[in-house]
């Protein structure tokens, strides 16, 4: 299926497989999807994945679904990275984001940090990336 002039279309798989933007890692316990290609950005020269980084803070304390890693272009980083979450309580994103900067390279820090009332989302309940950097970053 493609979305083209507003609506889904049927095309048919013209190989044996289907070529997605889905990368993963192989292992005795199967395929696990680890990012998507189109998602990785440069920050100095480095490949950052912004999905990963929230998996990351996720573990340090940070709810699933409330907040984003956002990245913003920069004209000496290449991009910067900008946490922007629902209002959280303070105390717990500065918490998290210790823990987080104690463990990451020096690249893939956050730069920043912006609260919203509330996240621009699609029918699925997703969160609208691109509307909300385009929000605080045009």
């Amino acid at each position: 299926m493609v979305f083209e002039q507003g609506e889904w279309q049927y095309r048919a798989r013209v190989g044996d497989w289907y070529a997605t933007q889905d990368c993963g890692v192989i292992g005795l316990d199967g395929l696990r999807l680890t990012h998507r290609a189109d998602s990785l950005v440069k920050v100095l020269g480095e490949l950052v994945n912004p999905a990963q980084i929230e998996s990351a803070l996720c573990d340090a304390g940070l709810p699933v679904g409330c907040f984003a890693v956002l990245a913003i272009p920069d004209p000496r980083k290449e991009h910067r990275l900008i946490l922007v979450h629902e209002n959280l309580d303070a105390a717990l994103v500065s918490t998290a984001m210790e823990v987080y900067h104690r463990a990451c390279a020096g690249y893939a820090r956050i730069d920043g940090e912006k609260a919203v009332a509330d996240f621009p989302r699609s029918d699925l309940g997703k969160i609208l990336r691109g509307v909300l950097r385009d929000i605080f970053y045009k």
